[in-house]
C-alpha cells in the first residue's frame, strides 16, 4: 500500500522498490497501528524484506510501549503541544512573523468565490486547529477553538503594482496567536479569468506535510460543491487537542527521560558550526533573508540514486554527508551539527490531520581523523537512524536537557539546517478545470543562518538555499551550490 506496488515478494528488498526514510517510518508506524507490534527504523534498514521482519516481529512479540492516540477527556483549559508551547513563548518575547506559511497561487478560469469560501471554511470546521487561539492563565498557555462560522475569506479586485503591494503585506502580517484564526484567505481578481489566491498559516497550527492535506481536502470539497453534492470525506478520528493531551500524559517521565539520556549523550559539548560570513553578525536576531536555487544535471540525480543502493543508505543520508563534509571544508571544524526536521508523525491517527507535529533533529558528526567518505557516510547512516528512533523527543525537551544557556539572537544548538523534501503528498489537486499555479515570492525571511533544501523529484534533484542576506552575498552561496554539486560529482565518480 504504501510503496504503491501490486504484489510484494516476501524477500523483495524494501529499499530497492523505492522505499526510503520518511516511508520506512510510514511503514513502522502502519505495522504499530494494525500488528500493535513495536519496530524501530533500525529494525527496517537492517531487516528490509516481509521474511527478515517477520522474524523480528515474532522476536519482539506484541505489545506498545505507548498507547494509540483516541478521543481524550478534555480538561477545563487543554495544553499546547510541546512544539506548539516553544512557538508561543517566541511569540511572546519578539513575536513571530517568520513562523508564518504563506502559498501565494495564480488561478485560471471561472472562479465560484462563494463556494471556495465554503470549502475553507469546511476545513477550519474539520480541523479544529486551524480555528484555535492562544491563551494564558499565570503564564501559562492554553488552547481554545473558535466557531467555524466566524471566519471569512477576504476579496478584493486588484492588479499590477497595487496587487504586488497588498500581496508583500498580506504575507507579512503578523498573527494574533490570541484572537486570529490560524488560517487566513484572500482571493484576488486581477483580470476576467485570472485570480490570485492568498493563503496564510501560522506554523503553530500547521507544517510541510499538512499543506497536502489542506489542498487535496478543499479541492474534493470545491468540486462537490460545484456538482451540488455532498462531498464525501472520512471522519477524522481524532482532533489536535487529542494530540496534545496524549502527548502530555504519555511523552513524559521515564520513557522521555529514557528517550533524553541519549540526546543528552549524543550532544554532550556541542560546538556551533562557524562559516565564514561576508557581513559582520547583526546585534539581535535578524530574519531578513534571500534565497537562491540551482537544478542538479539528470545525469548527476540517476547516478546518486544507484549509489544509493550501491552503499544501502537513501538519498537523504547521501545528501547529508556531502553537505556536511563542504561544510567541514568552509568551517575547518571537525564536530559538524545540523538541524533537521521530521514529519514526527509516528502514529497513523495522525497522517490525516492538519496540525503542527514537525519536530527538529539535532544531527551530529565526527570527522577527525580524516575518514575516508563511505566510512564517513556509514557514521551518517547509524547516527540518523538513531535520532529517527528518538524522534518523539521535543526539540524544546532536548534543548533543556543539553543547553546551560540560551541567547535570544540565536538559534539554540545550531545555526544550519538541511531539509529533504520527498512527500509524495504534494501534488496539485483537480480544482474542477482550473488551472493552478504557484506564484515566485519576492519577499523572503530566514529563521537560519543557512538551509539547504532538496526537492527530490525523481529525474533531477533541485536544491533551494535559503540564507540570511545580512550575512551572505548572492553570490557567495550561488559558489556555494556549485561546490555542493561539484562534491557530489567527485563522491559518485569515487
Amino acid at each position: 500500500e504504501l510503496l504503491s506496488v501490486s504484489r510484494v515478494g516476501t524477500n523483495d528488498n524494501f529499499f530497492e522498490l523505492g522505499g526510503h526514510s520518511l516511508l520506512a517510518m510510514r511503514v513502522a508506524s502502519s505495522i504499530r497501528s494494525e500488528l500493535e507490534h513495536e519496530l524501530t527504523i533500525m529494525d527496517l534498514f537492517s531487516n528490509p524484506t516481509v521474511s527478515d521482519l517477520a522474524k523480528v516481529l515474532l522476536k519482539k512479540g506484541k505489545g506498545l510501549v505507548v498507547p494509540r492516540i483516541e478521543v481524550a477527556k478534555r480538561p477545563d483549559k487543554v495544553p499546547l503541544s510541546y512544539s506548539q508551547e516553544r512557538l508561543w513563548f517566541i511569540d511572546k518575547l519578539q513575536g513571530s512573523v517568520q513562523y508564518n506559511q504563506p502559498l501565494i497561487l495564480r488561478l485560471k478560469g471561472t472562479v465560484d468565490a462563494s463556494l471556495l469560501e465554503e470549502a475553507f471554511r469546511a476545513i477550519l470546521d474539520r480541523h479544529e486547529v486551524l480555528r484555535t487561539v492562544y491563551q494564558e492563565d499565570s503564564g501559562v498557555a492554553f488552547q481554545t477553538p473558535l466557531r467555524a462560522s466566524g471566519w471569512s475569506m477576504g476579496y478584493s479586485e486588484l492588479s499590477g503594482s497595487r496587487l504586488s503591494k497588498f500581496i508583500r503585506s498580506y504575507k507579512g502580517k503578523a498573527f494574533d496567536l490570541n484572537s486570529d484564526y490560524m488560517l487566513r484567505v484572500h482571493l484576488v481578481k486581477e483580470d476576467v479569468d485570472s485570480y490570485v489566491l492568498a493563503l496564510v498559516t501560522h506554523h503553530i497550527a500547521n507544517d510541510g506535510w499538512s499543506f497536502p492535506i489542506l489542498f487535496n481536502e478543499l479541492a474534493q470539497l470545491y468540486r462537490s460543491g460545484l456538482k451540488g453534492a455532498k462531498p464525501e470525506l472520512p471522519p477524522l478520528s481524532i482532533q489536535y487537542p487529542d494530540y496534545a493531551l496524549w502527548q502530555r500524559e504519555y511523552v513524559t517521565g521515564a520513557y522521555l527521560e529514557n528517550k533524553l539520556s541519549y540526546w543528552e549523550a549524543q550532544l554532550r559539548g556541542i560546538a556551533r558550526v562557524e562559516l565564514p560570513t561576508d557581513y559582520a553578525r547583526p546585534q539581535g536576531l535578524s530574519i531578513q533573508g534571500s534565497e537562491e536555487q540551482h537544478l542538479l544535471p539528470e545525469r548527476l540525480s540517476n547516478k546518486l540514486h544507484d549509489l544509493c543502493e550501491l552503499t544501502g543508505v537513501t538519498m537523504y543520508m547521501l545528501l547529508l554527508s556531502v553537505f556536511k563534509v563542504l561544510l567541514y571544508r568552509h568551517s575547518g571544524q571537525e564536530d559538524i551539527c545540523v538541524g533537521s526536521p521530521i514529519a514526527n508523525r509516528t502514529q497513523t491517527e495522525l497522517s490525516s490531520l492538519i496540525g503542527f507535529f514537525v519536530n527538529t533533529l539535532t544531527l551530529r558528526s565526527d570527522l577527525s581523523g580524516n575518514p575516508t567518505f563511505r566510512d564517513f557516510l556509514l557514521q551518517v547512516k547509524d547516527t540518523t537512524l538513531q535520532a529517527f528512533d528518538h524522534q518523539d523527543v521535543p526539540f524544546e525537551k532536548v534543548v533543556e536537557q543539553v543547553l546551560q544557556e540560551r541567547y535570544l539572537d540565536q538559534n539554540p544548538l545550531f545555526q544550519i539546517l538541511f531539509v529533504l523534501q520527498n512527500n509524495e503528498g504534494i501534488q496539485t489537486p483537480d480544482f474542477g478545470g482550473l488551472s493552478i499555479e504557484n506564484m515566485p515570492s519576492d519577499t523572503f525571511t530566514s529563521s537560519f543562518d543557512l538551509a539547504l533544501e532538496v526537492y527530490d523529484k525523481q529525474q533531477n534533484l533541485a536544491i533551494k538555499a535559503s540564507y540570511r542576506s545580512d550575512l551572505y552575498s548572492s553570490s557567495t552561496i550561488r559558489e556555494f551550490l556549485y561546490q555542493y554539486e561539484q562534491l557530489l560529482s567527485s563522491v559518485v565518480a569515487d
